[in-house]
Order: structure tokens, then C-alpha cells, then sequence
């Protein structure tokens, strides 16, 4: 009782601010009330399966948790209804849709909803031993049912553990242990050829582990609800397990993923997670405009086959023996897996070995097409060179020609010559006489000019030669 002043006024100043920071007209509003407390793994799975259907812009979801799983009692009943009434004085906010999950929030809608949302369509999820006389009457609700498939894991069972024949159904005596005990009391009669069934709902929990450690070869866990004992001491699904599980020497079964990955072989499981998307899905269906009273209530529950392999593997039951598209987690790692690391490595390493591979290749013909062009080039200057040497040797081979007819001149010359001792007259080879310059240039290439030498030009102009003398001294001064 102490708790209610301070959630109200926690909670009156959270939508305090969410209705000071949105425009009403824009935003449309969802309540969702959770029959349990937040922190409890099968709420907060309903309400990420919710959020991941709704959240959107316009649409803004206000949470509001009863917490009836660790406050129990009429009393404390009555406090949440003046709790509520009090809040809807003070904050005032319309909302389009509620949503309730679990048995306990659809009895506090169904008795307060007329004074608390009047005309506010509900949809409902999670409900135990649900019935549709559970809500005949009423308008304007729809929901989707939790079904547990207890004979499909009753079966599994048979099947996986032949030779064991008792089953312990472990089942609180809350309202949601109640419910599920008279939902599933009808089931067993069909499995009474195959097993006893015990139920052990009148536990305290210091005692609980000396009573599991009893159970042999012969015996099985059905874990149902296991959150409260008789003297009214709240236990997580966490430390729950975790107390079955540390005293067990025998297969768990279960009907919920929150066991799920903490002891349980596994089963069809109800996830909550599934049963806030479909509640999240029939919402959205009405808020896009499909009237609440065209929504069918989803009577088929959202269940999985789900095992863990480390507890497959330590009561010897094969893979191969379950249901197809089961859930296994726990695998043991491939060898790809354990590998993986490795592998990746090696494929790095022979991937960059074949991007190396392939530049040196790329590399290879640039040279070679760089070689190629290199060689033509080379091929090119030599024809050019080749041509010029042979035009250079034509050139020279005229040279030579030319000196050799020049040499045969000038050996034409050599030898002794018969001149006369008078006149000078050569002697050429036939015998006849002619002037030296005429022989000279009949032999050769010299042409002759004549002048005067000195010594002749003073002996036969002397008076010339005195001129030319005088006019040198002259031009020397």
C-alpha cells in the first residue's frame, strides 16, 4: 500500500511530460497495461514484441504495469482501481487503444473499463484457459489467446524418454497457476495410460530442492509457473530456474521461452514475444481504419518448437528425432565455425595472393606491350641506321673510287719522266714531245696558270720590276 503514492506521482509526471511534448491531434495514443512488473522477462518480450509493430511517428505507446505477480490479494487489487481513478483525474489523456497482456489486466479492464476508458477499444494478449464466454457481452475487444500446447510436449516427451513414466508438474497456486492447472487437468486424462502425473503446487521454497534432488530414472519436470510459494515470497523466472535446475538430475520441460537457454530441454513453447506482435498486429489493423468488431479474436497462440542442444545431448536424445523447423540453440560449433577465424584469414591471404597475381599479370603485359613497341622502335632506328650506313658506304665506296682513279693519276706521274735538258720538253709513252704543262695536265688534274717569277721578271722587265718594287716600300711606310 505504501508503494501507490509514489507510482502515482511517478507515473502522472511521465505522462505529464509526454503530453506537454506531443500534439494530440497528430499523435495517437496506445495504453498498454502488463498484468506483471517490468524487469519480469515474459512482460518486457510482450512489450518489445508490441513496440516492434507500433513503433512509429505518430503512434505513442504509455506502459503501465499492474505488478499483481509480486502483489497479490484483493487489497492490493482495490488500490491499483483508486490508483487509476486518481490518475485519470489529473492527467487526462485519450487514447485511441489499450492493450492488456495476461489474465489479471483483462479483469481490471473488463470491471473498470466503463468508469476509466469508456468506448476505448481493447485488445487483449496472453490470456490462460481462455474461453469466449470470457468476454461475451462485452464490445468493442478482440484479442489473441495463449494457448499452451501441453499435449504436443507431453508427447515429445513419451517419445524422447520411453522409459520414464511420472511426471512432476511444478505449478504455483496464483491466479495465472490456477488458471493453467484447469486448462490443463483435462489434457492429462488422455495421457493416463502413459504417465502419473504429481502436482507440486503447495511448495515452500527452502524446500524445493531437497524435493528435486528425490526425483530418479523414472521421472520428468514439467516446469509451469513457479514464481510464488505459499507464504507469499516472490521468486524470478532467473533464480527459479536456476533453483530446479542446480538440484535436477532429470529432464525440464516447459511451456515458456523464459526458461528458455537457462535448464530446459524444451518443447512447444509460448513466447511472449509473439504474443505482443500479434496483439501489436491487430492493433495496427484497427488503427489503420478496420473497425474493432470486424477483428476476430486469434484463437491459434503463436507457439515454436524450441530445444537447447547441451540438454538434447546430455539425456542422449538426437537431433534427428525432433519435429522439423525446431529451434536449437546451443549447437555445437561446425567445423567451418571453429574454423572460421582461420578460414577467413586463408581467404584473405589468397584472395590478396590472386589480386597480387593478377597486378603482376596486368604488369606483365604492360611490359610486354611496352617491350613489343620498345623492339619495334629498336627495329625501326636500325633499318633507319642500316640505310644510312649503306649510303654512307655508297658514299665512300665513290670516295674510294674517286682516290683510287686520283691515285692512278698521281702513279701515272711517278717513275722516270724523259725531259729535255734545253727546252724542257717531256716525253710522253708514244714517244712524242710536248711542253711540261701540257703533259702535266694530259696526266692529271692541274691546270696550269703562267706568270713571271721574280728572278725572270727582273731579267727580261726590269724597269717593271723596279716599279712594283718602289710601290711595296711605299705601301710598307
Amino acid at each position: 500500500m505504501s508503494k501507490a503514492p509514489v507510482l502515482v506521482a511517478t507515473f502522472i509526471i511521465s505522462l505529464f511530460l509526454c503530453s506537454q511534448a506531443m500534439d494530440a491531434s497528430e499523435i495517437r495514443n496506445i495504453l498498454v497495461i502488463h498484468s506483471y512488473h517490468q524487469g519480469l522477462e515474459w512482460t518486457d518480450s510482450i512489450s518489445e514484441g508490441i513496440t516492434s509493430v507500433l513503433q512509429q511517428p505518430d503512434i505513442n505507446i504509455h506502459f503501465e504495469y499492474l505488478d499483481t505477480k509480486r502483489n497479490a490479494g484483493e487489497e492490493y487489487y482495490q488500490q491499483l482501481v483508486i490508483f487509476e481513478k486518481q490518475k485519470k483525474q489529473m492527467v487526462n489523456i485519450d487514447f485511441q487503444l489499450i492493450i492488456c497482456s495476461d489474465n489479471n489486466a483483462l479483469r481490471f479492464i473488463q470491471e473498470n473499463r466503463n468508469a476509466l476508458y469508456p468506448d476505448t477499444p481493447v485488445v487483449f494478449c496472453g490470456i490462460n484457459n481462455f474461453e469466449m464466454g470470457m468476454i461475451e457481452g462485452e464490445e468493442q475487444i478482440t484479442g489473441v489467446v495463449e494457448y499452451i500446447d501441453y499435449a504436443t510436449t507431453l508427447d515429445l516427451i513419451h517419445t524422447f524418454h520411453p522409459q520414464r513414466d511420472n511426471i512432476l508438474i511444478i505449478l504455483d497456486r496464483t491466479p495465472t497457476g490456477d488458471a493453467i492447472k484447469a486448462e490443463l487437468e483435462p489434457i492429462l486424462e488422455d495421457f493416463n495410460d502413459i504417465f502419473t502425473f504429481e502436482f507440486y503446487q503447495d511448495f515452500i521454497l527452502a524446500d524445493v530442492p531437497s524435493r528435486i534432488s528425490t526425483l530418479g530414472d523414472d521421472d520428468v519436470i514439467y516446469l509451469l509457473t513457479f514464481n510464488q510459494d505459499l507464504n507469499g515470497n516472490f521468486i524470478s523466472y532467473h533464480d527459479g530456474i536456476g533453483m530446479i535446475k542446480g538440484a535436477s538430475r532429470v529432464p525440464i520441460y516447459g511451456a515458456w521461452d523464459f526458461y528458455f537457454n537457462r535448464g530446459i530441454v524444451g518443447g512447444m513453447l509460448t513466447t511472449g514475444y509473439a504474443q505482443g506482435r500479434a496483439a501489436g498486429s491487430l492493433a495496427l489493423s484497427f488503427l489503420e481504419g478496420v473497425p474493432i468488431e470486424n477483428i476476430e479474436v486469434q484463437t491459434f497462440s503463436p507457439n515454436q518448437f524450441m530445444f537447447d542442444y547441451e540438454e538434447l545431448d546430455r539425456f542422449d536424445i538426437s537431433v534427428k528425432d525432433l519435429p522439423p523447423e525446431s529451434l536449437i540453440i546451443n549447437l555445437p560449433e561446425s567445423w567451418i565455425e571453429k574454423n572460421a577465424k582461420g578460414i577467413i584469414l586463408f581467404s584473405v591471404v589468397v584472395f590478396l595472393s590472386l589480386l597480387v597475381l593478377f597486378a603482376r599479370l596486368i604488369q606483365n603485359r604492360r611490359n610486354q606491350k611496352a617491350l613489343k613497341e620498345m623492339n619495334e622502335n629498336l627495329e625501326f632506328r636500325v633499318r633507319e641506321k642500316t640505310v644510312e650506313l649503306v649510303e654512307k658506304i655508297e658514299q665512300i665506296e665513290i670516295k674510294n673510287r674517286e682516290l683510287n682513279e686520283a691515285l692512278e693519276q698521281i702513279n701515272s706521274l711517278r717513275g722516270i719522266i724523259p725531259i729535255c735538258s734545253h727546252c724542257k720538253n717531256i716525253r710522253d709513252d708514244q714517244g712524242f714531245w710536248s711542253k711540261v704543262e701540257q703533259y702535266i695536265s694530259a696526266n692529271s688534274e692541274a691546270v696550269f696558270s703562267h706568270s713571271l717569277c721574280p728572278d725572270c721578271l727582273d731579267e727580261l722587265y726590269p724597269d717593271i720590276a723596279k716599279r712594283l718594287e718602289k710601290k711595296k716600300i711605299e705601301e710598307s711606310d
